[in-house]
């Protein structure tokens, strides 16, 4: 089984990806009628503009735009504060945040990790078509329960995340209304944008790639114009050079690999992918049952043919690991790229399975073979 985060038994993220429940939304003219548009321009940003309808009644907080809050690092600004009438005792209250992000993800993989660091009861979870993540769940905040419905948006570099948190007394009066309001929720600016500065490397005038800077970039040494292989570590978190295994503590919170070898001396791919799980038992670790396998990768041009497999990690020393290997082949005329992937598991450390697939992801899909007029490498 494949999808947007790939596929594993009792994969963290199938816990929480769910359908979301069918609730009717209000009648466009009767909403239209019972609400105002709210458009938010941001004069320093355009990418955190947006625009909505809110309800009748609901005001605008006096602190919107100048409140932020820290959560495990990160840094969230709320550009919008709502509410509404107090019904039954209790307010109704919508909330606009704005992440910049720090690496690369997706709207559902960034839900997904709020949601398991938020706790909540999760009673759907799903992609938009317009690849917006939404998600309906349950919280309780100073002893009162509350139905929050979330859509979370990926615009360049932030994440903007808008909930509506309808106290539970108040769920079948207001659910309709709810669903509407977040349905008419829209990101007014599209902007592109990559989470983190890019560097880019230079394969001589074989090829160019380009990675986060926040990764260390180590090349091996070339012998001849046939064989090049360089590797990317994954140097953000433990730090502490004190720590007596250093190194290989940094290693395997990820590692990227990338050879590139020329037709003249490629026996086959396969004999290839043999080497590269050699090396990789050397190290102790051993490939164990796939996880998935996609064909034709998304990648640059000038591709022939490409394929991809995950698989689970096991220790030759027969240690218990939850760690994953990806396997990358990409076939030009001229050369063959093979790219690894060695990270924790997506139930070992869903953050930064995160981090390192979708760096992963984002190697490939910049990697441009065939560069005539590539510069050397510095």
């Amino acid at each position: 089984m494949t999808g947007p985060l790939g596929a594993q038994a009792q994969d963290i993220v199938e816990t929480y990806r769910k359908p979301m429940p069918t609730i009717k939304p209000m009648e466009a003219a009767a909403f239209e009628k019972a609400s105002a548009p709210v458009t938010k321009e941001n004069s320093e940003d355009g990418a955190l503009s947006y625009r909505f309808r809110l309800p009748a009644r609901w005001e605008e907080s006096l602190s919107t735009g100048t409140e932020s809050y820290a959560e495990d690092s990160h840094i969230f600004s709320v550009i919008g504060s709502f509410y509404g009438p107090a019904f039954s005792g209790y307010n109704s209250r919508l909330f606009v945040e704005a992440e910049r992000l720090g690496f690369e993800q997706t709207p559902e993989q960034w839900l997904v990790l709020r949601m398991v660091k938020m706790g909540g009861t999760v009673q759907g979870l799903a992609v938009r078509a317009d690849g917006a993540a939404e998600a309906l769940y349950v919280t309780v905040d100073r002893g009162v329960t509350y139905v929050q419905r979330a859509v979370a948006f990926r615009n360049g570099p932030y994440i903007i995340f808008a909930r509506y948190m309808l106290p539970e007394q108040n769920w079948e009066a207001e659910k309709a209304q709810q669903a509407s309001v977040m349905d008419s929720f829209a990101i007014l600016k599209s902007a592109a944008g990559s989470a983190e500065d890019l560097v880019t490397y230079h394969f001589l005038d074989i090829a160019a790639m380009k990675y986060p800077k926040s990764w260390e970039l180590r090349a091996k040494p070339a012998r001849n114009l046939d064989r090049f292989e360089i590797e990317l570590f994954n140097l953000v978190a433990g730090k502490d050079k004190r720590a007596q295994r250093y190194q290989a503590a940094q290693k395997m919170n990820g590692v990227i690999g990338v050879r590139v070898v020329s037709l003249d001396v490629l026996e086959t791919d396969a004999r290839e992918i043999e080497t590269i799980k050699a090396d990789f038992h050397k190290q102790g670790l051993v490939f164990r049952d796939m996880i998935a396998r996609q064909e034709n990768i998304k990648t640059g041009a000038s591709v022939v043919e490409s394929w991809q497999e995950s698989y689970k990690v096991g220790d030759s020393q027969g240690l218990l690991l939850d760690y994953e290997i990806w396997v990358s082949v990409i076939n030009t005329e001229d050369y063959h790229f093979f790219l690894t992937l060695l990270t924790p598991g997506r139930n070992q450390d869903i953050a930064s399975w995160t981090r390192n697939t979708e760096t992963y992801k984002q190697v490939i899909a910049m990697l441009q073979p065939d560069m005539p007029d590539a510069p050397p490498p510095r």
